[in-house]
C-alpha cells in the first residue's frame, strides 16, 4: 500500500447508489486490481490499490473509466476504515459481479 517514501498508491471514488459500481466492476474486473468497499455516511466509497499497475498508460486506462462513473473523494483510507463500514475488504469487482452482475 506505501511505496519507499511513505505515499499511498490507493485512490478513492465516491458514490450514492451501489447499482452505480456494477458497470465499473464489469469494465475493470480483468484488471486484477486490489480493490474494497465501504459505506460511510450517505455514501458508497470504492478504494482502488494501483501498487500492482506498473504501466502508466494501463494505469490511466483504468482511472478514464472510473473517471467516467464515478466521482474522485478526498476522503483518506485511514478515514474509511477508522469510521465507514466495510462492505467487501478485497476483491471487490470480483464480488459484485458474482452477486450483481
Amino acid at each position: 500500500m506505501l511505496d519507499q517514501e511513505g505515499i499511498t498508491n490507493i485512490s478513492i471514488y465516491k458514490f450514492k447508489d451501489i447499482d452505480e459500481i456494477i458497470p465499473v466492476a464489469n469494465r475493470l474486473v480483468g484488471y486484477d486490481l486490489h480493490s474494497s468497499l465501504y459505506k460511510y455516511e450517505k455514501y458508497y466509497y470504492l478504494a482502488i490499490d494501483f501498487s500492482s499497475v506498473d504501466e502508466s498508460d494501463i494505469r490511466q486506462d483504468i482511472r478514464s473509466i472510473l473517471n467516467e462513473y464515478l466521482s474522485t473523494s478526498k476522503i483518506t483510507i485511514y478515514r474509511l476504515q477508522e469510521y465507514g463500514s466495510t462492505i467487501m475488504e478485497e476483491d471487490c469487482f470480483e464480488t459484485v459481479i458474482h452477486y450483481f452482475g
